[in-house]
Formats: C-alpha cells, sequence, structure tokens
C-alpha cells in the first residue's frame, strides 16, 4: 500500500507538470513559436502522465484489497485455529498421541492419552490360566521397572475380559 501510495504521488506529480508543459506547449504553438508537432507530443505527455495515475490509482485499490482480504484471512485462520484447540478435561501429562497432527479426527474420538500424575493406572494382561480369582476392589502391588525396590500400593479396578490367539 505504501509503494502504490507512492507511486500515485509521482504520478500525479508527473501529470501536474505535463499539464503545465502541455498548456504552456499549446499556447506557444498558436503564437507560432513550436511546431504542432511538438505540440502534440507535449499533449500526448499529458495523456500519458493521466493513464499512469488511473493506473496507479487501481494499484493501490487493489493493494488496499489485498491487505483487507489478508486481515480477513488471518481473522479466519485464527477463529479457526480456536476451533481445533484441543482442551482437556482436567490438568495431567501426556502419554500418548493418537491422532497425528493434520489428521482428521471425529467428535468424540481421542486425540491424545492423558494421566492424572497424582494417580496411575495399569493395563495389565494376564493368561487366562494365571488369572483365576482376579476381581475388582483386590489389593495389588506394582514393581516398576525404573523403581524396583519401592513397590507402589494399588488395587484392582476394572476387569475387561479379551481374548485373543495368545491368551
Amino acid at each position: 500500500v505504501v509503494v502504490a501510495e507512492a507511486q500515485r504521488r509521482d504520478a500525479q506529480a508527473r501529470r501536474q507538470l505535463a499539464a503545465i508543459n502541455a498548456k504552456r506547449y499549446v499556447e506557444l504553438g498558436e503564437q507560432k513559436f513550436v511546431s504542432a508537432s511538438v505540440v502534440e507530443a507535449k499533449q500526448q505527455e499529458q495523456t500519458s502522465a493521466e493513464a499512469t495515475v488511473t493506473a496507479s490509482d487501481a494499484n493501490l485499490a487493489g493493494a488496499r484489497q489485498d491487505t483487507a482480504r489478508l486481515r480477513a484471512e488471518r481473522e479466519g485462520l485464527r477463529q479457526q485455529r480456536q476451533n481445533i484447540r484441543l482442551v482437556a478435561p482436567a490438568d495431567g501429562v501426556v502419554t500418548a498421541r493418537d491422532a497425528e497432527p493434520g489428521s482428521t479426527v471425529v467428535a468424540g474420538q481421542a486425540a491424545v492419552r492423558l494421566i492424572d500424575p497424582a494417580s496411575l493406572w495399569v493395563k495389565v494382561r494376564f493368561d487366562q490360566g494365571r488369572s483365576a480369582g482376579l476381581a475388582v476392589g483386590l489389593p495389588a502391588e506394582i514393581v516398576l521397572r525404573s523403581r524396583p525396590a519401592n513397590p507402589l500400593a494399588g488395587k484392582v479396578v476394572r476387569l475387561e475380559l479379551l481374548s485373543d490367539s495368545v491368551t
């Protein structure tokens, strides 16, 4: 826009100078001090300068429209960014990403998995032959590989009976 405004001011100055020169040469032509072809050349310069002003006005209008369009696009992207922002229902630590950036997810589909740092959930698979007597509410002892000397107390909260070729 700044460049287009500067070009417009330059074109207006050139038009003004061309108009002054054309007027002077028309008067000189009427007095037969210059030839008709010189007068016509100066009038052509004035016409050309006026066309340049018209073109610079169009360039300036186009630059302003581009600026307005880009502002609208930026606002649209800002709103779209707000629509795709993931907000967790609780504070937590991300343990897994179930959707890659740029992929499409449907409403209700998990994009990431969170855990509450105050509690620890352990998913365990047991052989069916060794799982006899396993029930919700039973106490559990959790031994982490990173801290084998410090077992953690826990309890069985949920059972999901799943079967596959291994179990």
